[in-house]
């Protein structure tokens, strides 16, 4: 008795899983397809929830990695221009990464979710004109920023159509080299060589810490090395970029300190910290906790600072904290408007920290809206500092 052969099926890549492996700058034709595959990874949202699709309806995953750094873009052309494709884009450092996708622990790193322009021809993606990171359901835009990578980092894009009978679509992820111009010294002087002593604030005494640092605007953690327990030194590596430098002693309050690398001409610079002992009254400012602009929707680079805060709660169970939120000196704002904004984040981060578990009633919170500033400055960029989250010790409980 003959058994029919059965012909193989053709892959769908509609689960995370099983995302169709794209190669950067090649263009891809895509056809369309029905359904979310096996498993539906976004079942539904909460109506303050931005970040994804209503629900999953016809999805397409797909996974990338970069090849070398730059500036990373990309564009869906529907071969129909009245087709609706959504996307999400996910930044992959795990390897059950997919797991935490489904059970929303990590959050997208960029995403457009806006009605199709159909004066675009209904084309999304990423590019470089564009200064949102993302793109709510509704009219709005339809391009979202590009994302500064660096070699070997790795991506998921999941794709929805809206639409039962979609057409298909054609999709280039791109990234060019960056060219070096013989003239810009940021790129003669692209390794920067920082150096400094971690010191205990009253006694003056080296502390042994852990220094952490971050780029400013994603929040990714570039460089994590120790402080000599001995002597307080401690030296790192890194480009000539903006960073945020946080710094935890045992015993000892986190700092956070933001710093601007971008003008700086010498090959060495030197960067102290000074760390204040655990006691009421200590304070600490924490800026790479980012929201969206004029909201109270903490961003997905937010994370690493937020379980920073998290973990020396959690590790000091006795301490009872203020959080205080501000916001930047913006004269020509409504002042209540930046008071009730700065509130409302300081509350999205107590919520944060009690839904990982911190008893609420160690938590107080407040907005100050721009009434703090650490500088008074009309320049814009220096004025970001400005807007930050401040944490104050207000009891400690043995």
């Amino acid at each position: 008795m003959l058994l029919a052969q059965r012909t193989p099926r053709e892959p769908t890549y509609a689960d995370c899983t099983k995302a169709k492996i794209l190669d950067v700058n090649t263009c891809y034709q895509i056809k369309s397809r029905k359904g979310f595959g096996r498993l539906q990874e976004f079942k539904s949202k909460k109506k303050d929830e931005i970040y994804y699709f209503a629900r999953e309806h016809h999805s397409h995953w797909f996974e990338f990695v970069a090849p070398h750094e730059g500036i990373l873009t990309f564009e869906l052309t529907p071969d129909n221009s009245n087709d609706d494709y959504d996307w999400l884009l996910y930044k992959a450092d795990d390897p059950f990464y997919c797991a935490c996708i489904k059970t929303k622990q990590e959050l997208p790193v960029r995403g457009n979710i806006s009605r199709n322009d159909r004066l675009l021809l209904s084309r999304t993606g990423m590019a470089m004109e564009y200064t949102n990171e993302f793109a709510p359901s509704g009219p709005g835009n339809s391009f979202s920023k590009p994302i500064e990578v660096e070699k070997g980092d790795r991506f998921y894009l999941v794709v929805d159509d809206n639409y039962i009978k979609g057409k298909g679509f054609e999709l280039e992820v791109s990234l060019p080299k960056p060219k070096a111009k013989a003239n810009d010294k940021t790129i003669k002087l692209k390794k920067l060589k920082v150096s400094g002593i971690v010191t205990d604030a009253v006694t003056m005494l080296p502390v042994k810490a852990k220094i952490t640092v971050e780029q400013d605007t994603t929040g990714k953690v570039v460089a994590t090395v120790f402080s000599d327990s001995l002597t307080g030194e401690y030296s790192v590596n890194l480009f000539v970029r903006k960073y945020v430098f946080t710094v935890e002693g045992q015993g000892f309050m986190p700092k956070s300190e933001s710093v601007n690398y971008r003008k700086v001409t010498a090959t060495e610079v030197s960067q102290n910290f000074s760390l204040d002992s655990i006691r009421v009254g200590v304070r600490a400012n924490f800026y790479n906790i980012r929201f969206q602009p004029n909201k109270s929707l903490i961003k997905p680079t937010s994370e690493p600072e937020l379980y920073r805060l998290y973990g020396f709660l959690k590790n000091y169970p006795g301490i009872y904290i203020d959080i205080k939120g501000h916001t930047n000196t913006n004269k020509l704002a409504d002042q209540y408007f930046l008071q009730r904004l700065s509130y409302r984040r300081a509350e999205a981060i107590r919520d944060f920290l009690t839904q990982k578990g911190i008893d609420a009633k160690r938590i107080t919170y407040r907005g100050l809206g721009g009434k703090e500033p650490l500088i008074v400055t009309d320049d814009f960029e220096k004025a970001q500092i400005n807007s930050r989250v401040e944490v104050v010790i207000t009891n400690i409980l043995n």
